[in-house]
Order: structure tokens, then C-alpha cells, then sequence
């Protein structure tokens, strides 16, 4: 099931604050206050302290869905704007606030 990689991943992602992909998963929530409002894929690049090759690389493969790729969490718009991809928003964001707000 193509679910079955974020069940996993994610609260071990955010027991790992170094991770990269932890850093830019973490930043669009801190950006969208930890809720699923849109951000801008230039803002949230500035705003994880990543050189821009590496937030790229690690952006690309948090948002398709495939064999060998990080997770799909991240839904781009046309327009440039980020959105947690739907059907696992709720739970990214449970799992944020246990982490990160308890």
C-alpha cells in the first residue's frame, strides 16, 4: 500500500532532528504552524537552512510516490505553493504535535 512507507517513516523521522528530510518536513509545519496551510516551495527553502541543491534533491523525492524515494508527505501546486498531501496530512500532523508539543 503506498501509505504504508509514511506509517513508518515518519515518527522516526521526527525522533531524528538532523535528518534532511526531517529539517524540511519540520519547517513547513513551523511555517504553517503546524497545521496544513500552504507555504511557498522559495519560503520554505530559505527557511530550512539547507544549501539549495540539497533541499531540492530532498524536496523532489517528499513528493512523488515511488519504490526507492523518501515518502510522499508534499502536494506542489502550479502556483508554487506547498500542501501536506491529503490523504496522510492528519497524520503528519498528529505526529508532529506529539513530537514536538506535548
Amino acid at each position: 500500500m503506498k501509505f504504508k512507507k509514511i506509517w513508518s517513516k515518519i515518527p522516526k523521522w521526527f525522533k531524528n532532528p538532523q535528518q534532511i528530510n526531517t529539517k524540511i518536513l519540520v519547517s513547513y509545519l513551523s511555517l504553517s504552524k503546524g497545521d496544513s496551510v500552504p507555504a511557498r516551495v522559495e519560503v520554505l527553502e530559505r527557511n530550512c537552512g539547507l544549501d539549495s541543491d540539497t533541499f531540492r534533491k530532498n524536496y523532489h523525492q517528499m513528493k512523488i510516490i515511488a519504490k526507492r524515494n523518501h515518502a510522499k508527505v508534499f502536494d506542489t501546486q502550479p502556483d508554487g505553493t506547498i500542501k501536506l498531501w491529503q490523504p496522510v496530512a492528519e497524520f503528519i500532523i498528529q505526529e508532529y504535535k506529539k513530537h514536538f508539543h506535548s
